[in-house]
């Protein structure tokens, strides 16, 4: 569900997020892989990544490179210092090696005439349409994903809903809760060497219980815009839809986009972990 820093792609789940920023994104910052679009990228000395890939612009490396460093319509320059683990390719460019540069595998440029100023001539507006089919096709999946859930766990999903129309503080207090305790329950079972087998199935328990938290949240949020436009008794699957549909929107908006996707997530995460069997409390109804 949310953005990730600036390799070109989204995350509309808050399981994704969950998973990837806290434990996935165990990943050191200096140790990734670099993809760019249209921009130009410089891996700086002393920083680290595993692959570096630039579309539509240069790259510069005086860093090091584990892998690949690939420039399509670009150039490639590799400084003194700069080490690449894989091949150095430039397709439409040119390659510049200053002396001390090291490469494990092959240099290899290749002159396509005129891709470099086709690539860089497609202005930023232009390049993120090119993305917009990619986001709603996604986000459609997404949705659709949504409502499968909604059919198979209708019952689950209302009563969550009631937990989050209920106790909305506690849900999220509870939410944020249960992602900070994820890397240290993490680390205990990597301590114990049972416990190194369920880390699998606790990652995978973890990622159901946000999504179907984020999904009920959706839910409850749509019910509530049904309520508000003097609409009873909708059905579940239009109040979800609605309600995800408008969080994708709302997402859309800097910073205060991914704050309020945030904080419905970890309510619908909590909701989740209130309503387990050792900390049940029997909700309201919903009126």
């Amino acid at each position: 569900m949310f953005g990730l820093p600036s390799t070109c792609f989204r995350i509309p789940a808050f399981g994704y997020l969950l998973l990837l920023c806290l434990v996935s994104r165990g990943y050191s910052q200096d140790t990734m892989d670099r993809v760019v679009l249209g921009d130009n990228l410089v891996i700086p000395a002393g920083e680290t990544v595993t692959e570096a890939v630039v579309i539509g612009g240069n790259l510069a490396v005086y860093g090091k490179v584990l892998g690949d460093a690939v420039v399509v319509g670009g150039n490639l320059v590799l400084g003194s210092i700069a080490e690449v683990g894989g091949n150095a390719v430039a397709v439409g460019g040119r390659i510049t090696r200053e002396n001390g540069a090291q490469v494990a595998g092959s240099v290899t440029q290749v002159t396509v005439p005129g891709i470099s100023t086709l690539l860089q001539a497609i202005p930023r507006q232009g390049r993120d349409l090119f993305m917009w089919p990619v986001r709603i096709f996604t986000f459609i999946g997404f949705l659709a994903l949504g409502l499968l859930i909604v059919a198979v766990l209708p019952t689950p999903v209302n009563r969550l809903a009631v937990v989050i129309y209920a106790n909305p503080l506690p849900s999220l207090l509870w939410g944020l809760l249960g992602t900070v305790l994820i890397v240290p329950v993490t680390l205990i079972l990597i301590i114990s060497l049972v416990g190194i087998l369920l880390i699998p199935l606790l990652f995978v328990l973890i990622g159901l219980a946000a999504l179907i938290g984020y999904i009920a949240a959706g839910r409850e949020i749509g019910r509530r815009i049904s309520e508000a436009t003097g609409k009873i008794d909708t059905s579940i699957f239009l109040d979800t839809a609605v309600g995800l549909v408008l969080l994708w929107l709302v997402g859309w908006v800097p910073l205060l986009g991914f704050v309020i996707k945030t904080v419905v997530g970890l309510a619908g995460f909590g909701a989740v972990l209130i309503s387990l069997p050792l900390l049940r409390k029997q909700p309201a109804s919903l009126s």
